[in-house]
């Protein structure tokens, strides 16, 4: 296992609700260098798949796509309620690390809001870049109420996402 992924695998045991990690998840015909599973307060859970590419050559858009919509699938199946009805939601988040950077069609993918109006299901892609050291994604998510703007730390999925992925982003460049 990478260095990368083992600080991760750190990360998410140390964060204030811990998540359960495993390594080397097989799912739906996928895989995943690392797995984390933990209970978000009464409304929620989150799922994240960690995918290294640090060693490939070219990740492309149809590989994100498909680990994504895999990774959505998977987690989707627990759930026997349609989306719609949910009072449980889950929260997928999808991080890839490639050390050859990204195409912008694959961080305009990881960029788009994919926030829908059903509901019932809130998912993110997160691109690690080793080579600038960036982490591209959907950043947080805000609602204005009488023209204030309120941010859900905890409550928001998309929000629980953007921390994790700024954690992740301070430890494995040091920022």
């Amino acid at each position: 296992m990478n260095t990368n992924i083992l600080i991760i695998e750190e990360i998410l045991k140390r964060t204030d609700k811990p998540f359960v990690v495993e390594q080397n998840k097989q799912f739906d015909m996928s895989k995943a260098d690392l797995y984390a599973f933990r209970k978000a307060g009464m409304m929620g859970r989150d799922y994240v798949f960690i995918h290294d590419f640090s060693e490939q050559q070219i990740i492309d858009i149809s590989m994100v796509f498909s680990l994504h919509e895999a990774a959505r699938s998977y987690v989707n199946s627990f759930y026997k309620m349609p989306k719609i009805l949910r009072f449980k939601v889950p929260n997928i988040v999808s991080f890839f690390m490639s050390s050859k950077g990204f195409s912008t069609e694959i961080i305009l993918y990881a960029n788009k809001n994919s926030k829908t109006v059903a509901g019932g299901e809130v998912h993110s892609v997160y691109l690690i870049d080793m080579e600038s050291e960036k982490i591209y994604g959907q950043g947080k998510s805000s609602v204005n109420v009488d023209g204030i703007k309120f941010e859900f730390k905890n409550i928001d999925p998309q929000n629980r996402s953007f921390r994790l992925a700024s954690e992740i982003e301070k430890m494995l460049f040091l920022k």
